[in-house]
């Protein structure tokens, strides 16, 4: 019983993570679309700039830096993840109960700890755009 309760407790804690993600996301998707604004606004400028004067160079952006699309894309697939992982374990933390067979557990805690929705590739991808 007291374990049941911890879990809850764990459950709980990983919900509220859950909805401060979502909240990220949703602040990420708003800088995306204001930088796409302005992007548009920019690229109006530079269109007026390169008609009116065509011996100055325009400098391009630098391809290999990341643009905040990037970050909020990584965002979004971070948060999916995140997202399907805590509902997997919801799943299984709501099907546990005092007659659940040694087998089924065992299932459990293997797909617990394998995190199947959490793609390897994918964490080092963000961690590779943190400065």
């Amino acid at each position: 019983h007291t374990c049941h309760l911890g879990l809850k407790d764990h459950m709980n804690k990983a919900k509220i993570v859950i909805n401060e993600l979502e909240n990220l996301l949703d602040n990420a998707a708003s800088i995306v679309q204001t930088a796409k604004e302005k992007d548009e606004d920019i690229n109006h400028t530079l269109d007026s700039v390169i008609t009116s004067s065509d011996k100055e160079d325009v400098p391009l952006s630098d391809l290999s830096t990341p643009k905040v699309t990037d970050y909020a894309t990584m965002m979004a697939i971070m948060y999916s993840m995140v997202k399907q992982d805590y509902t997997m374990q919801v799943r299984i933390a709501s099907s546990l109960n005092l007659k659940s067979s040694p087998g089924e557990l065992e299932t459990y805690c293997q797909m617990w700890s394998l995190r199947p929705f959490v793609d390897d590739d994918i964490m080092h991808r963000a961690w590779s755009l943190v400065p």
